[in-house]
């Protein structure tokens, strides 16, 4: 065939080669071969080209071609030696850059993935004399420079490593050094600096994905969801194939509660990469909570299977056995857990919620202070004069102050009791009013800068921690002003809670549920629902929410019922703590203090439990409340 031919040929090959299109690129350098067999030009490229889309075995083919016929050209050398890394071929992986660097000593890129090589085979310290040896040849060569980096960040010297990265910045602005850079401070929860830096990439590269991506990790983090949500758009916008942003994305969404477009973008993201256990995790999560128990069950073994010395996989299969309300598996896989980190704080916090909900008090209370080291979950609201936290010594004068919610205050307010030593009490403005009305310390403040000189301080939560209580008195602790004197039963109700709690898709109820509930009774019906936005006029129930501003009017309202229906809310302790006749709804998955298939409350006496039948509907549920409170009416039970 003619020698126009042939060019012509190669001419295509490379063409397609330049726009990516291997297959059509590999069919016109496999032609001019077959025509012309020696053809340097067609084996260099072709071995090029399948080492790039990973053929690693064609490729050392192709380039062992090109060196019997040319064993003196360095760069092939080096080539070769990449093809023989991605077969995992270490043996002749150096050789090929032994031959490459006899060569040429000066061969910087050689020495390079030299390093690389011995990165590779964990031989850190070789691996960093081969990037410095690189760098001695050209002072310049950026490519040795932030590898050198990245291996030092990646084995623990990430002071050295960020020194190297600054300096290659501010000499060359190099994208990866910036974005490497910035992934350092973000995992040192550097937030803005982080922010800082992806945001100048973005300048100079608007395109540049990793940045958004990250800059969403960093504002998911910062419960900023919504600003998250459109970086990770834009992403997707520019990239529909980015993997990464569906798998945050998932994440924005779950943490929305928008659970159907979580499980949505999670399965788009398993699509890409189903074999990494992080993004496996995430959808097993979304199975979670769209109640496929089973299907999440299997998903977070296979992350187990892929990475099993990682607790993070132990802890989400203990949350898919405890929607099973299988608390003993739940239980054995935090132990799992805790065999491969014995003191991570979330397996043992995780460990102390279902103890405590199997009302097993000493232990699960022992392993409860572990939420003072669980991101996110105990976070004091106020600057301390000291900085002693209270461990049980006598004689101090003690702050105790409110750190979870309202609910929490005054389940644990029973504990204050205990104290035998003088403490002053910190609470909120709403519960002022409240723990005033009770006397439930001599000394009561709503702003630390009215607190008066203390040695330690507590949070009331770790009281029965610190204090060692193995069992619970569930008599009331709050004292009765008024009782009920009604003609008619008098029925208050709570269907909902704090819209911001966590679980509380799963632990309110929506409000024509309840009226339909109510609907036919005959009996006064008292809504003390507050922030409602739900229309009463067509129900037979009464909003007395605007003479509601603390929790004190509450009480009053809560003494003036014949029974009190509620949600797991803070009200319904309050009931609890006066002795208030109420009936708990408490969801298929309950929250630890109301345990696991009691009728009677632990916690407090005059609290009976009535339990979701399904997880996800409270509609069967309802029905039988019905029946029993027209019993209840009409004096039958």
């Amino acid at each position: 065939m003619s020698e126009d031919f042939l060019k012509s040929c190669l001419d295509k090959a490379i063409s397609h080669h330049q726009h990516n299109e291997t297959f059509q690129a590999q069919i016109y350098y496999l032609k001019v071969l077959d025509i012309d067999p020696s053809n340097l030009t067609a084996l260099y490229l072709l071995g090029t080209l399948e080492c790039s889309v990973k053929n690693f075995k064609s490729s050392c083919e192709s380039f062992q071609r090109y060196l019997k016929i040319d064993p003196k050209n360095q760069e092939v050398h080096n080539n070769l030696s990449l093809a023989y890394m991605g077969l995992k071929d270490y043996i002749n992986a150096e050789y090929s850059l032994r031959r490459a660097i006899e060569l040429n000593p000066h061969y910087k890129e050689a020495w390079n993935n030299f390093a690389n090589l011995y990165k590779q085979q964990k031989e850190y310290n070789k691996a960093i004399e081969c990037y410095m040896q690189a760098i001695s040849i050209d002072i310049n060569y950026i490519d040795a420079q932030y590898n050198c980096a990245l291996l030092n960040h990646e084995i623990g010297e990430t002071k050295l490593a960020k020194n190297q990265l600054i300096k290659v910045i501010h000499e060359h602005q190099h994208k990866e050094s910036q974005l490497l850079l910035a992934n350092i401070y973000k995992g040192e929860n550097k937030y803005n600096l982080a922010k800082d830096i992806y945001l100048q990439v973005l300048e100079e590269y608007p395109r540049c994905l990793p940045a958004y991506n990250n800059i969403s990790s960093i504002l998911i983090d910062e419960n900023n969801l919504d600003q998250a949500q459109i970086y990770l758009e834009i992403v997707i916008n520019l990239d529909p194939n980015y993997g990464e942003a569906y798998n945050n994305l998932a994440i924005v969404t779950r943490l929305k509660k928008d659970f159907e477009k979580s499980f949505y973008y999670a399965g788009i993201a398993i699509r890409f990469n189903e074999d990494e256990p992080l993004i496996l995790n995430n959808y097993a999560l979304a199975l979670l909570h769209t109640n496929q128990i089973d299907l999440s069950i299997k998903r977070f073994e296979r992350c187990i299977h892929l990475d099993p010395k990682s607790p993070i996989y132990y802890q989400g299969l203990s949350l898919a056995y405890q929607h099973k309300l299988d608390y003993p598996k739940a239980i054995e896989c935090l132990n799992q857990a805790l065999n491969i980190k014995q003191d991570d704080p979330i397996s043992n916090f995780n460990k102390s919620i279902l103890l405590l909900t199997l009302n097993q008090f000493k232990e699960g209370f022992s392993l409860h202070q572990y939420k003072n080291h669980v991101p996110n979950c105990a976070i004091p609201k106020v600057d301390f004069d000291c900085d002693q936290k209270w461990a049980g010594e006598p004689n101090h004068h003690i702050l105790v102050y409110m750190e979870q919610g309202f609910g929490d205050f005054i389940l644990y307010s029973r504990f204050l009791k205990l104290l035998k030593q003088k403490f002053t009490l910190l609470v909120h403005p709403s519960i002022y009013p409240l723990a005033k009305f009770q006397g439930l310390a001599d000394h009561i403040i709503s702003d630390p800068m009215d607190a008066p000189s203390y040695e330690s301080y507590c949070a009331i939560e770790d009281l029965p921690s610190i204090l060692k209580v193995t069992s619970i008195d569930s008599t009331p602790y709050y004292e009765q002003k008024f009782s009920a004197q009604n003609c008619r039963k008098k029925i208050g109700l709570v269907y909902c809670g704090n819209p911001q709690h966590t679980n509380d898709h799963n632990r309110s109820i929506p409000f024509d549920l309840i009226s339909n509930m109510c609907e036919g009774l005959d009996a006064d019906f008292i809504s003390l629902q507050i922030n409602s936005s739900d229309d009463f006029g067509n129900s037979n129930i009464i909003d007395v929410s605007q003479s509601i501003s603390n929790f004190k009017d509450t009480s009053h309202l809560l003494e003036t019922l014949d029974l009190f229906i509620s949600v797991d809310t803070s009200v319904l302790h309050l009931a609890g703590a006066l002795g208030v006749k109420s009936w708990a709804l408490v969801p298929f998955v309950p929250d630890w203090r109301w345990g696991l298939v009691e009728k009677q409350s632990h916690w407090y006496d005059s609290i009976e439990i009535i339990r979701q039948l399904r997880i996800g509907s409270w509609d069967n549920t309802l029905k039988s409340v019905k029946e029993k409170l027209n019993r209840f009416i009409k004096n039958e039970i």
